[in-house]
């Protein structure tokens, strides 16, 4: 299990919720510059840890602002909105592991599994003036 859940970066945002399709507690953090990133992780049943299970892609990462704020969609909780306080758009994004694409990372000459998937957003929606 991983615990490491953002390199050299202040977590600035966090949801935790049951998710009724995935059958798990799951817990989604937001962070901002210098790393901006979006993690996906499982609470353990013992609530003592957490197994990260998907980062949001980094190209799709405004590296400027990064991620300050997060929102859940009361009528599908597997959909999550996150956007910057900073400005920038507001990325929607899906917490169903079926619809993610799988992670190689390369080393060496060889793509080696993580078991961490790479998650894309399932849309964007423009803001011409910030958030």
């Amino acid at each position: 299990m991983s615990t490491n859940l953002h390199s050299e970066t202040a977590i600035t945002s966090c949801l935790l919720f049951k998710s009724d399709l995935l059958n798990t507690n799951v817990v989604v953090t937001a962070s901002e510059v210098p790393n901006p990133a979006l993690t996906f992780s499982y609470l353990s049943s013992d609530r003592k840890s957490l197994n990260v299970v998907g980062r949001a892609k980094y190209s799709a990462l405004d590296p400027s602002e990064g991620i300050t704020c997060l929102a859940q969609n009361p009528n599908n909780l597997e959909m999550i909105a996150s956007a910057s306080s900073h400005g920038g758009d507001i990325l929607l994004w899906n917490v169903d592991p079926s619809k993610w694409q799988t992670d190689e990372r390369v080393e060496g000459n060889k793509r080696q599994k993580t078991g961490v998937a790479t998650i894309e957003p399932t849309a964007t929606l423009k803001c011409t003036h910030g958030t």
